[in-house]
């Protein structure tokens, strides 16, 4: 945005009166700002500067503009919170911090433990860099596994049963998945194929959700670069890890809940049609202890699109409640208490308060009137030639409303100025530089 004379002004003023003042707050960070009775302190402003670049790359208008962006951000805030509309993005705000918390959740229980070892890379390494070319047969239960093994035994050729029996792939093929590197099979599936020999068909092995059948047609040895296949066999390992350790930390989770499918189904029909006797019916029981009513869920079952159907919004339903019970973990473990998180839900809180501040003082003060609409019109035909009034009366409007919200933000941001004590470190704002990134060598 361009810096207006008032800006400058103001900003030449400021600097002036910064004359004496101390360049430390409390906490020892130099203050590169003051808006009222509140600092922008340099490491705030370090983090709206573009990396790479330093002190003498950016142009002084450059960074007085990025310094007054955070002013006009500093005072809409302020603003905001005297207005009450904190209160308002409220809601809002434990929804987004709900967001944090659990990816926050991920972080502590997958994402620090995914560390392989040297030498868990190198034998996923090994594994990687042999592929096997296998038939596969799959089956959802032991019975059709057995039936499937007892035909082929008998003689019966691996594709007629593969089509008999397979609910996997390639059945148009006899179940030939084509080559495939042992480090993406299944455990299970892998170790029996480590003792085959080409040729040779397997029992039925029981995997996590399926049994499966396997020929082991050939081996070979993969010609990728090594360094290839250790990041491979690394990112494959972290993905495995990650996998296993989301899934038994929700298993041992979510075993606490226990659903009741008649509160379940009240969900099934519209919403407006549950009655406050049907409201009392539970859902769900927490450690046997919480329990969550139907009338605590009506928020969810209010934004069903009518046509959802019963499984999706059992789906939707038991979300929320997972949610709700992973949001509740993250705070036993004060991941919300920590530094980082602190700072985050702090920073979102301010977006969300320069947001409404600007919805309700900029946004929502603008009206367009078909008079307004239709002197635009009248006054820039030209641009119109072929174009009725009614037609480009929705380009018009988006133009005029540009024009109003640009200048009624400006007059804000003046009004607010203006009765605003604002302080500038000028000599601050012209040194300070971004920290290059330490490369690891």
């Amino acid at each position: 945005m361009n810096i207006n004379k008032y800006t400058l002004l103001l900003l030449t003023i400021s600097c002036l009166l910064w004359t004496g003042l101390s360049c430390q707050n409390q906490s020892g960070k130099r203050v590169i700002a003051k808006v009222n009775n509140e600092v922008i302190t340099e490491a705030e402003f370090v983090q709206t500067l573009p990396g790479g670049f330093t002190s003498d790359s950016i142009e002084q208008s450059y960074r007085i503009n990025l310094i007054d962006q955070m002013i006009i951000k500093k005072l809409f805030i302020q603003q905001a919170i005297k207005l009450g509309l904190d209160q308002e993005i409220s809601p809002v705000l434990e929804r987004d911090k709900q967001s944090m918390m659990i990816q926050a959740l991920y972080d502590d229980v997958v994402t620090k433990n995914l560390k392989s070892t040297p030498k868990e890379i190198e034998n996923a390494k090994k594994l990687l860099a042999t592929e096997t070319h296998l038939r596969l047969i799959i089956t959802e239960d032991e019975a059709t596994a057995n039936l499937a093994s007892a035909e082929i035994k008998q003689g019966v050729s691996f594709d007629t049963v593969a089509l008999k029996y397979s609910a996997g792939p390639a059945l148009d093929q006899g179940g030939d998945i084509g080559f495939i590197p042992l480090l993406y099979l299944e455990e299970e599936v892998r170790n029996v194929i480590l003792k085959m020999k080409p040729g040779e068909i397997s029992n039925p092995i029981q995997c996590e959700e399926d049994y499966k059948i396997v020929q082991l047609l050939e081996k070979q040895t993969s010609t990728e670069p090594s360094q290839s296949l250790h990041d491979n066999a690394k990112m494959a390992l972290e993905q495995e890890k990650s996998r296993k350790l989301a899934t038994s930390y929700l298993k041992k989770l979510f075993s606490r809940l226990e659903y009741n499918p008649e509160g379940l189904s009240l969900f099934h029909k519209n919403v407006d049609s549950i009655t406050p006797v049907e409201g009392e019916i539970w859902v769900v029981k927490k450690d046997n202890k919480k329990i969550v009513y139907a009338k605590n869920l009506m928020h969810v079952a209010r934004q069903f699109p009518v046509t959802l159907d019963t499984a999706m919004r059992t789906y939707a339903i038991k979300r929320e409640i997972e949610d709700d019970m992973l949001y509740e973990d993250a705070l036993a473990r004060g991941l919300d208490k920590t530094s980082n998180a602190l700072q985050d839900i702090r920073s979102r809180e301010k977006d969300l308060l320069y947001e409404k501040y600007y919805l309700t003082e900029i946004t929502q003060k603008i009206d367009i009137s078909p008079e307004e609409i239709e002197a635009y019109y009248n006054a820039n035909k030209e641009k119109y030639p072929d174009t009725k009034l009614a037609d480009a009366t929705p380009m018009i409007r988006n133009i005029l409303f540009g024009e109003k919200r640009q200048a009624r933000y400006q007059a804000v941001i003046d009004s607010l100025k203006s009765n605003a004590t604002i302080e500038i470190n000028e000599k601050l704002v012209a040194t300070v530089s971004k920290p290059e990134k330490k490369i690891k060598k």
